[in-house]
């Protein structure tokens, strides 16, 4: 892996707010989803031949979204990197809380949903057996 592109490069996530001198929770959000996305997808977000080509690609291109690589992430997932990863500080998150608050909301939504797939498989099983109990029923 190129060293510069990579996670092990110091300082090549949230370079985008170091470079325009804005250090504060924000970079520390970009950095999250930096780490996030290499995390998903098996490759960092950006990469550069130079330190000066993955600034150019930190400050101008959008990264491409996760699931376009890791078809198994979560769509609420992809969202909160994508967010995550914007330019404009303004337009990630508020705060870590509200970080946290979006990974609590879609844990509860995935237990929910899993709740409704195992009652619709009990109901399904059910179904079954007695759909076979009834046939051995009229043809005995």
């Amino acid at each position: 892996m190129n060293p510069i592109a990579g996670p092990d490069r110091r300082g090549s996530y949230g370079i985008t707010d170091r470079m325009t001198s804005r250090i504060g929770p924000k970079v520390d959000m970009y950095a999250l989803g930096c780490l996030l996305h290499a995390m998903l997808t098996g490759s960092p977000p950006f990469r550069g031949d130079t330190v000066e080509a993955l600034e150019h690609a930190h400050t101008t291109e959008r990264p491409e979204r996760a699931t376009a690589r890791a078809l198994d992430c979560p769509i609420w997932l992809d969202a909160l990197v994508d967010q995550l990863l914007r330019k404009d500080p303004v337009l990630r998150p508020h705060s870590m809380a509200a970080v946290r608050l979006a990974v609590g909301e879609a844990e509860r939504a995935q237990v929910q949903l899993d709740r409704m797939d195992m009652e619709l498989a009990e109901r399904r099983l059910h179904a079954k057996l007695n759909t076979g109990r009834e046939l051995k029923s009229e043809g005995g």
